[in-house]
Order: C-alpha cells, then structure tokens, then sequence
C-alpha cells in the first residue's frame, strides 16, 4: 500500500494544499520554511489522530489563519484497489472508503 495524494485544509501553514506521490517512492525537497515537515505532520496526523477526540496535539496543528480545525484526505493504492481516508477535526467524522 502507498501514499498516492493528500490533501489538508486550515492544517498549519497550509490554507488549501494538495500534494500528489506519482510512485510508491517520492522525494520531498526544497528550501527551509517551505511545508517539508509540515507536510510530514499532515501525513502522520492523517494517519494517528483521532478526529472524534481533541487534545493539545490536534488543536496544535491547526491553521495559523483560522479558528477552524483542519480536515485531511488521503489516497491510497493497494494492489489495485484506491481508498480513501478523510478525517475532519473540525466536525469530527472520520470516512474511510473503498473507491474501487
């Protein structure tokens, strides 16, 4: 199973930003203060937060322009088979779905 996008909404830096993975290896590089290690964070906030839950690591990670909590999406590709997982801490519901 590999990464193949995310997108995160009010997450840090990040108003609205998508990233794509083309292969089940990618590279991310570029200069300090561009997102690297935010995107990180999304990635690892996507995976293990809770979004039925609130703690000081949640609240920590959201926009540093809105009041609202962010929303994650993820796709995955798993021999074939594309799922998506979409966590919104603002309202707290968490989808996971097989599109294939």
């Amino acid at each position: 199973m590999y990464l193949k996008s995310i997108s995160v909404k009010n997450f840090k830096k990040f108003i609205d930003f998508t990233a794509a993975f083309p292969t089940d290896i990618s590279v991310v590089k570029g200069p300090n203060e561009q997102g690297k290690s935010t995107l990180l964070s999304a990635i690892l906030a996507g995976l293990f937060f809770d979004p039925k839950k609130s703690n000081k690591d949640i609240l920590a990670l959201k926009s540093w322009n809105s009041d609202k909590l962010y929303e994650i999406v993820m796709r995955f590709e798993h021999n074939g088979d594309h799922i998506v997982l979409s966590k919104n801490f603002e309202t707290r519901e968490l989808f996971l779905e097989n599109e294939t």
